[in-house]
């Protein structure tokens, strides 16, 4: 299917195993189908499946909450462009008692979908190691930037964050224990006139858009009078910290025939 040629082409090529671009090729189809079926009362339809249909209803869409000043901007004005995508890695997961960034999705990674999602919209991937370094960047492709946060055991998102951020201009930014965000949220995300946050009906969720300058600070705050954009997408407001709420979402995966 065109929308997911871009994460089939890259993960494949990257991973070098038989049969990966296959199962991507299934699973994010499969995350599609799970919006389809799990989308809100009253939500139209944003299945994989139809991606004209995707583009139109994002574009229609409203945001539940502008931010401040955004309507001031210059028409016309030039905007720095989105290049690059963090995702944040960092973490013991001692909640899940395994780590969270090489969960296995059909013989994938988590952290790869991560990776392939953001990659298949044109993003370079810079992601945040700490504990597990060696085991998480020994499955990642060599076009992805690593970062280590040699103080994950005491520290927290904000530090990992800064590490990756650092100099870069308008960056998405996601945590790794989240399910992969879908393509019309991430073109969304990099469309937006400035910082922005995909909800679920008024829910903050991920990825996150943030903006230059790069300074240090808690993401939340930083985003405080960022844009909420809308999204279809149930997932979007999902964590998966616990084996429980894994399997949770390894069966919604089942469910659609992943």
């Amino acid at each position: 299917h065109p929308d997911t040629l871009g994460i089939v082409g890259r993960l494949g090529a990257a991973a070098q195993v038989d049969g990966v671009a296959h199962l991507v090729q299934k699973l994010v189809l499969s995350l599609g189908e799970i919006g389809e079926h799990r989308r809100l009362p009253n939500e139209p339809g944003l299945g994989l499946g139809d991606h004209g249909r995707l583009v139109r209803a994002g574009a229609a869409r409203r945001t539940c909450n502008v931010a401040t000043g955004m309507e001031s901007m210059e028409v016309g004005a030039r905007r720095p462009v989105v290049q690059d995508a963090v995702v944040l890695a960092a973490g013991g997961s001692t909640r899940m008692g395994t780590p969270k960034p090489l969960l296995d999705v059909e013989g994938i990674p988590l952290i790869l979908l991560h990776v392939a999602a953001f990659q298949a919209v044109g993003l370079r991937v810079h992601v945040v190691l700490g504990a597990h370094a060696d085991r998480v960047a020994s499955v990642l492709p060599e076009n992805v930037s690593r970062f280590v946060n040699p103080r994950w055991l005491t520290t927290g998102l904000t530090e990992s964050a800064d590490l990756a951020l650092a100099g870069l201009g308008p960056a998405l930014v996601t945590p790794v224990d989240v399910p992969p965000a879908l393509e019309v949220d991430l073109r969304r995300l990099i469309a937006a006139p400035g910082p922005a946050v995909l909800c679920v009906r008024g829910v903050d969720g991920h990825p996150v858009r943030i903006e230059p300058p790069q300074r240090s600070g808690r993401l939340d705050e930083r985003l405080r009078g960022a844009a909420r954009i809308e999204s279809a997408d149930v997932n979007r407001t999902l964590n998966l910290n616990t084996p429980e709420e894994w399997n949770s979402f390894l069966n919604s995966l089942k469910r659609t025939g992943a």
